[in-house]
C-alpha cells in the first residue's frame, strides 16, 4: 500500500499528482461524472445528483486516455480502484519508511478511486477496503515487478 501511494504521488505533496484543485474543464481522471449520472437516470427511476463535469465515459475509460503522472504511470487515480497487498488496518502514529500492513485481516486495501467515485475518493491518500473474496467492476489491479 505504501508503495502504491508513493507511485501515485510521483514525488508530489498535493492532494492529486497534478495539484490541489480538481479542474472540472480538463478532467485529468475518470471519475463519477455526468455520463454516469445520465446512465443511472436512464436505468433507475429515482432522482439523480448532477455532476459538474463530464468525460464522456459512463464506466471505465481506455488505459492511457488521461495524462500519465510525472513518473509515467497512467490511471493511478480514477478509472478503477486498485487492490493492494496489505490488509486494512489503522495507520500507526509515527512516520515509517515502507510500512507493511498486518499479516492477516478481513479486508484488503484498495486505493485510487474509480469511475464511480467522487474526487474526494480519488486522492492519492484516500484508502478504502474490501473483502478479497468479493468482486467489483470498479476495482482492478496493477501488475508490478520489483527492480533489482
Amino acid at each position: 500500500e505504501a508503495q502504491w501511494e508513493y507511485a501515485a504521488k510521483a514525488g508530489t505533496t498535493s492532494l492529486f499528482w497534478w495539484g490541489d484543485d480538481f479542474d472540472r474543464k480538463n478532467l485529468p481522471a475518470n471519475i463519477s461524472d455526468q455520463s454516469l449520472v445520465q446512465w443511472r437516470a436512464d436505468n433507475f427511476p429515482r432522482k439523480q445528483r448532477k455532476a459538474r463535469w463530464d468525460d464522456s465515459f459512463a464506466f471505465t475509460s481506455p488505459v492511457g486516455h488521461y495524462p500519465a503522472n510525472p513518473w509515467g504511470f497512467y490511471d493511478m487515480l480514477g478509472n478503477v480502484s486498485e487492490w493492494c497487498r496489505d490488509w486494512q488496518a489503522s495507520y500507526v502514529a509515527q512516520q515509517l519508511t515502507d510500512p507493511q500492513g498486518p499479516a492477516q485481516g478481513k479486508n484488503r486495501v484498495v486505493r485510487g478511486g474509480s469511475w464511480n467515485a467522487y474526487p474526494a475518493f480519488c486522492r492519492s491518500s484516500y484508502r478504502g477496503s474490501m473483502r478479497p473474496d468479493r468482486a467489483s467492476t470498479a476495482i482492478g489491479f496493477r501488475v508490478v515487478s520489483e527492480i533489482k
